[in-house]
């Protein structure tokens, strides 16, 4: 399946953690064929939205859980223990998407959604 494969390599510790299809690029797998028509289905004729599509577009991310040893999550991980802090181990909780490196840099403090 295209789409798992995609998800399998999208995941990969070495990639970036999200990735950005621009509303008029050719799509370069079946994920970003994906992010594409959700753009499009939530503007569908540019005569009746105005923007810039030179700037429009959609973010996407991928996350396997349990992670596959290649994944971030297994990648990543600092130990072998399991007390529950594994995150290639664990299912993803409820959440709200936020900016996570401007998180990171003020220690939690901070959270801005997009």
């Amino acid at each position: 399946d295209d789409l798992l494969f995609d998800c399998e390599i999208a995941d990969c510790a070495l990639l970036p953690r999200t990735f950005w299809i621009s509303c008029d690029s050719k799509p370069r797998c079946a994920l970003e064929e994906v992010a594409k028509q959700i753009f499009h289905h939530h503007v569908p004729d540019i005569n009746h939205y105005t923007y810039d599509p030179t700037q429009s577009g959609a973010e996407w991310w991928v996350q396997i859980r349990p992670s596959p040893p290649a994944g971030r999550y297994s990648m990543l991980a600092h130990n072998d223990n399991d007390d529950g802090k594994d995150m290639s181990k664990r299912g993803i909780c409820f959440h709200w998407d936020k900016d996570e490196d401007l998180r990171l840099l003020t220690d939690g403090q901070l959270y801005v959604h997009p």
